[in-house]
């Protein structure tokens, strides 16, 4: 019996292409892809990357606004964005406490971000004449911001306090509470006093830094803490560094005449 061999019809697409394959002459290159001509855009920031610096130009305006609960809910815990505004938080509880609460106008205050240069531009226009900076190198902790740097100025690290100090002497207690030098240089130091048993006022207050001259108190405040009460007091001096040790010279008032005091003690805290 003859055996047949059945051969199955190819597809047309397949018949064409061994047709094809076998006309090639072999020394014709394929015809390379027609690629069109394109416009080619900059890179652009990422949209994350733009957020953040959203976020740092509103961190920067409520900065300036004062509105430290907006300012304090964008910064990230145990940082040193936070330390900076638990800082300016203390100096305006001695504002509210002395009556002298600063009223902003919004519009003076822009804060601008540019999200490929990572910077945040201010121009602050409350003064005499327009001040202005440029806020960069942010550093951001789960969607917070932890740091950042002002151009021109020294790292925010060595500008701010790291350290408790305190001191009591004759029932008399002082504690450091914050501390910073702003970007004119000037420290502002915030200090809580209480005292036991007697009114007590503070006449005088020097800082001596490292190494350095001594700077007189600028605001010259005469500061009272009634027996058993405390008091938030703020102190500044020019041009100093932290780093440095901080003298009170404390009177017990007098209580038949409440405006004369006589010398009663010293207090030293350690500014770093």
């Amino acid at each position: 019996m003859e055996s047949f061999v059945t051969l199955r019809a190819l597809p047309l697409a397949a018949a064409l292409l061994v047709a094809l394959a076998g006309c090639s002459g072999g020394n014709t290159p394929p015809a390379g892809p027609n690629t069109p001509k394109v416009s080619v855009a900059e890179e652009t920031p990422s949209t994350s990357a733009s957020a953040e610096m959203d976020t740092a130009a509103a961190f920067v305006k409520a900065v300036y606004l004062e509105d430290w609960d907006q300012a304090g809910s964008m910064v990230a815990d145990h940082t040193i964005g936070a330390r900076y505004v638990t800082h300016q938080v203390a100096e305006a509880q001695v504002d509210e406490l002395n009556g002298t609460t600063p009223t902003i106008d919004p519009s003076d205050v822009d804060a601008a971000a540019d999200a490929a240069a990572r910077t945040v531009s201010v121009e602050d226009r409350r003064g005499d004449s327009p001040a202005r900076y440029v806020w960069q190198n942010f550093a951001f902790q789960d969607s917070k911001i932890a740091s950042w740097d002002v151009k021109g100025q020294p790292a925010l690290t060595s500008r701010l306090w790291t350290t408790k100090s305190s001191d009591k002497s004759d029932g008399v207690r002082a504690d450091l509470v914050s501390a910073y030098q702003g970007n004119s240089k000037n420290l502002n130091v915030i200090v809580r006093l209480s005292s036991s048993w007697k009114d007590v006022r503070v006449t005088g207050a020097a800082y001596t830094p490292k190494g350095g001259f001594k700077h007189e108190d600028t605001a010259s405040l005469l500061t009272d803490v009634d027996k058993g009460g405390k008091s938030l007091t703020h102190f500044g001096f020019n041009k100093a560094p932290i780093g440095g040790n901080l003298k009170l010279t404390i009177d017990r008032i007098d209580s038949s005449d409440t405006s004369s005091s006589y010398s009663l003690t010293t207090l030293n805290l350690q500014v770093r």
